[in-house]
């Protein structure tokens, strides 16, 4: 179905060809393939002619197509790492140039991506399963000045790590101008991978990466403020959060984020602010969703009212009506807790439950859970930022994801033993308190929902990846207290503005005590309460040693041997005494 929309001549990117629109057309390009053959079908010797394939099977053909062309992309998309064993023993350019000269008949030529050495061997990336079989056929094959023949082995790999240094950055600001027209104020990344600086020295730039999509936008902002039109096409962008800057353009027009991989057009809500006049969006999956291509202009143009043209077809007139009316939205708050007596219970809670969660062990959470309690986690994978853990991604309970639905059972843990067990597994964490936003949505006598939002960092990987966390806690009383009896757990990667927020926060800190001291202060202050500047577990100790008559030190222990929880402290204490369990320097002052 072609779009019913005028031409518009004066556009700052090129429109399709009308032969190549007719061209496009399925029935046109297949017709001699679907004339009927008396002699090729069995139907005919029934009497009864068969229907063309492409309409007995429209459906079924188009998604088979559809399938056949993701997996081809994919392939071609995936890398490979090349591994030359004892390549230690051999320069850079000797091994590229050996192997380049039997890949001459290559139809496409063969990047080296992050050529490095590493345990005596040589290793590189490669894109394409093609350039990789190529790359293993020669294994044992090629002779070297030594007389020895190279050794050459193919795995998958992820792709090749991004060191954001400032050679890298260098080559970035170089590519952007060479990709820069001052005359016209059009900037052109389309395919930026490929820009032949990258090539020549092995670099894989991909701007669906957040950190090189921001710093190339950061570049735009800062050194072209009058640039009228960019083009973004064909690189793999998923997000577009760090295109907020765009709004800072006064001159910025047109924009072609054309063959990306936008699943959702909430995403271009983060171009709300930009005054665009021609977009373009085809070849992303969200625009090949809409039912029929007036629904698909009307979603656009809710987003960019004053849009002239979209995907280089000039759109009708609107027609509205402008009332006038203007409405402010309510302010936000970072956190709702509907009750003052709930904010030092909850405040205290989360205190304890997180300074046990960033220790060493968890085992101590045991006494935080009910013994009948329900926990799942789930992962919201953004493949742009750091990769996740494996036993996260295996236990994660995204029913979307989950295509064994035995396995729907099976990541849910049903005891404080199965819970506590699994998150002893988890990587070590450091929860930044201050990025804290609680909420409350409702709360009675024995029953407390609470829900925390906030950032923590993985601290036993080198690179500490900053995490993005939501966790839904349901509190019962139980033995004069409250325990966790039901947890919902999800993770996923920081957007930018959790990271800039977080950013903001560090600089205003000028030593590790500052920070301690900021992190206890700010989630008092994001969930509404004042707390002292002592420990708020101060008030328990003392009403503990009280009750057992021991002194301070035991006390302590026996709190943090039970979690903090003086209910169950005190059934411990009363056992131990009860048995004579206890030493007599417990009761000495």
């Amino acid at each position: 179905m072609s779009r019913k929309y005028r031409r518009n001549p004066d556009q700052y990117f090129d429109k399709r060809n009308d032969n190549q629109m007719n061209n496009d057309d399925g029935h046109n390009r297949y017709a001699n393939k679907n004339q009927y053959n008396p002699r090729s079908n069995v139907m005919n010797r029934l009497g009864k002619k068969p229907m063309p394939r492409n309409q007995r099977n429209n459906f079924r053909s188009t998604n088979r197509n559809e399938s056949n062309n993701r997996h081809q992309n994919r392939t071609q998309d995936e890398f490979f790492k090349i591994i030359i064993p004892h390549g230690q023993n051999y320069e850079e350019s000797y091994v590229k140039s050996l192997l380049h000269t039997y890949l001459d008949d290559m139809d496409d030529p063969c990047t080296f991506y992050n050529y490095h050495k590493s345990q005596g061997s040589a290793a590189f990336f490669v894109l394409g399963h093609q350039r990789a079989d190529a790359l293993r056929n020669l294994s044992r094959r090629v002779p070297t000045q030594t007389g020895q023949r190279l050794i050459i082995v193919t795995q998958r790999s992820a792709p090749p790590t991004i060191q954001m240094n400032d050679q890298f950055k260098t080559m970035i600001k170089e590519a952007m101008i060479a990709k820069y027209d001052q005359q016209s104020q059009i900037l052109d990344l389309s395919r930026f991978r490929d820009f032949e600086l990258f090539r020549n020295n092995g670099v894989y730039v991909v701007l669906n990466r957040m950190n090189i999509l921001s710093y190339v936008i950061d570049l735009i902002v800062m050194h072209m403020p009058n640039i009228i039109a960019i083009n973004l096409s064909h690189n793999q962008i998923t997000l577009l959060e760090p295109m907020k800057a765009f709004a800072n353009l006064s001159q910025f027009k047109a924009l072609d984020l054309s063959h990306n991989n936008i699943y959702k057009e909430e995403e271009l809500n983060h171009l709300i602010k930009c005054n665009l006049m021609e977009l373009v969006l085809e070849g992303n999956p969200f625009a090949n969703a809409f039912p029929t291509p007036e629904d698909y202009v009307s979603a656009v143009r809710k987003i960019f009212s004053n849009l002239k043209t979209l995907d280089k077809e000039d759109l009708p007139d609107k027609i509205g009506f402008d009332l006038g009316v203007t409405n402010n939205l309510p302010e936000t708050k970072d956190s709702f807790i509907p009750d003052d007596s709930l904010k030092n219970f909850i405040s205290g809670f989360l205190q304890e439950y997180y300074r046990m969660y960033d220790s060493e062990s968890r085992q101590k959470l045991m006494v935080a859970y009910h013994e009948s309690a329900m926990f799942t986690l789930s992962l919201s994978q953004n493949n742009a930022m750091y990769k996740p853990n494996e036993l996260v991604l295996q236990e994660s309970h995204n029913l979307i994801r989950m295509r064994d639905e035995t396995n729907w059972v099976k990541s849910v843990k049903t005891s404080n033993i199965d819970i506590v067990s699994f998150l002893n597994k988890l990587p070590v964490t450091k929860h930044l308190l201050e990025t804290f936003k609680v909420d409350i949505p409702f709360f009675s006598k024995n029953f407390v929902n609470v829900v925390v939002n906030g950032l923590f960092r993985e601290s036993m990987k080198p690179q500490n990846p900053l995490r993005t966390f939501c966790r839904t806690f349901l509190l019962i009383s139980h033995n004069d207290g409250f325990v966790i009896v039901n947890e919902s757990f999800i993770i996923s990667s920081p957007s930018m503005r959790q990271v800039n927020m977080l950013r903001n926060i560090t600089s205003n800190s000028s030593d590790e005590t500052m920070k301690q001291s900021t992190s206890s202060q700010s989630l008092s202050s994001s969930i509404g309460t004042s707390i002292s500047n002592s420990d708020p577990r101060e008030s328990i100790i003392q009403q503990f040693k009280e009750a057992t008559k021991m002194n301070r030190h035991f006390s302590i222990q026996c709190l943090e041997e039970n979690g903090f929880n003086p209910t169950v402290a005190f059934e411990v204490f009363t056992k131990l005494k009860q048995a004579n369990a206890l030493p007599m320097e417990a009761f000495v002052e």
